[in-house]
């Protein structure tokens, strides 16, 4: 229910933002930065959905099965072809690898309307090919001004492109909406103008005389989300949000939510269950503090199946202050039993001998991880081949299975099939 509240809220906050995130984050004061990568329904890999450019996109050929834009060498035959659609071009000198661009066009919606893009609350749009790029490639996003009297914004009062260009060897583009500027260096998008993307195009700057490929993987958006650096959201203290009836036989256990004071029979335990168990893979670390220090020998308990099942236990002994390292949570008292299936929690609660309060502070989860990149898990065929990428775009290995893709790999931040994994 929470994780379908917090999935809710996202569509509610933008339409755009509704997909699965992959998310890369920085720690910014008392707070995360977390760049989440939107919905890509923007940029269709269809035949239909990616046919947008200048009057001779249709020169630039696109091959949805492989995903590759194929632009034309620029010779006599291409010339007898644009004559067809414009006369006023008389030689092959006359045209350029400029000239012919693929992309997305969101000028018309349908029965003469024009459908602009908002991407005002977007940061970045993200183009990863399928593999290194043998010639420069500059991503063009153009933003309109509607006419001032045009309510139904199908005329523009003026138009404004910004750029951004990757290398030869690179394997992606980013183009950073607010900040990208015009091909004269000049300016970035104004905010009328993010609310009214017309087109994104890529142009290579390819042989004239030979044309080019080029192979695409993904497209998307991102956008900068804050998030507290702490989550204590699963950990309500709460009269209500508090569950004093872990186990209760005798119902000794007593809780006061205005000053969090814990009192719990001999041997029972209070605190949180799941129904449906919780995920909190994605987390490094469960952090409990107590505003004072206990003298019932209590203890931190965290479950992945039934009460009655081995669980994790953690003591807090002389200190005010228990972290439980979720990556390495084994069950048992003396931690060396099964690894808890983090994914699967079921209760986290309070243990203790009895008859003395213990004083709650509050109980959170971190992530500790520098990179704060979730690893991502195998969820695909695994007798795929795939390559694999460092950061700086380079491959590390080519037409490889799978399922031992990142095996051998030293520890890092890898590239594999458009999405970022660690090999710790």
């Amino acid at each position: 229910m929470r994780k379908m509240l917090l999935f809710l809220f996202a569509c509610l906050a933008g339409n755009l933002f509704c997909s699965t995130p992959v998310m890369a984050e920085k720690t910014d004061g008392p707070h995360k930065v977390i760049s989440e990568v939107k919905s890509t329904t923007l940029f269709p890999l269809t035949s239909d959905g990616l046919n947008g450019g200048n009057y001779l996109r249709d020169f630039a050929t696109y091959d949805a099965t492989t995903k590759t834009i194929t632009y034309p060498a620029i010779d006599a035959t291409l010339l007898a072809k644009v004559q067809a659609v414009d006369a006023s071009v008389t030689s092959v000198d006359q045209l350029t690898t400029a000239d012919f661009v693929k992309g997305w066009n969101y000028r018309w919606g349908g029965a003469g309307k024009w459908n602009f893009q908002d991407m005002s609350d977007a940061k970045t749009i993200v183009v990863e090919f399928a593999e290194a790029i043998p010639y420069a490639v500059t991503l063009k996003v153009q933003g309109d001004v509607p006419a001032a009297t045009d309510t139904k914004k199908e005329t523009a009062q003026s138009t404004h492109t910004v750029v951004a260009k990757a290398e030869a060897g690179a394997t992606s583009v980013t183009l950073n909406l607010k900040e990208a500027l015009d091909e004269a260096g000049t300016s970035t998008l104004s905010s009328v103008e993010l609310q009214n993307i017309e087109y994104i195009r890529l142009q290579m700057d390819y042989p004239a005389d030979k044309g080019g490929t080029l192979k695409l993987s993904n497209v998307y958006l991102t956008k900068d989300v804050d998030v507290p650096a702490q989550d204590e959201s699963y950990f309500p203290l709460t009269q209500t949000g508090f569950n004093i009836g872990i186990w209760n036989p005798d119902s000794k256990n007593t809780y006061d939510a205005t000053t969090k004071t814990l009192v719990t029979g001999p041997y029972c335990v209070a605190g949180w269950e799941y129904s449906p168990a919780i995920d909190l893979s994605s987390y490094d670390n469960l952090v409990v503090e107590l505003a004072a220090k206990q003298t019932c020998g209590t203890q931190i308990r965290v479950w992945d199946g039934g009460f009655w099942d081995s669980c994790a236990e953690f003591e807090f002994g002389d200190n005010t202050t228990l972290t439980v390292d979720l990556k390495n949570m084994k069950k048992g008292d003396n931690h060396d039993g099964n690894l808890v299936n983090t994914a699967n929690i079921t209760r986290v609660g309070f243990w203790s001998f009895g008859s003395s309060p213990i004083v709650i502070s509050k109980a959170y989860l971190t992530k500790t991880t520098t990179t704060g990149i979730k690893t991502i898990q195998n969820t695909g065929n695994s007798s795929e081949n795939v390559n694999v990428f460092n950061l700086s775009g380079v491959r590390v290995r080519a037409n490889v299975s799978r399922s031992s893709a990142l095996n051998g790999l030293a520890k890092g931040v890898y590239i594999l099939e458009g999405k970022k994994v660690v090999v710790k």
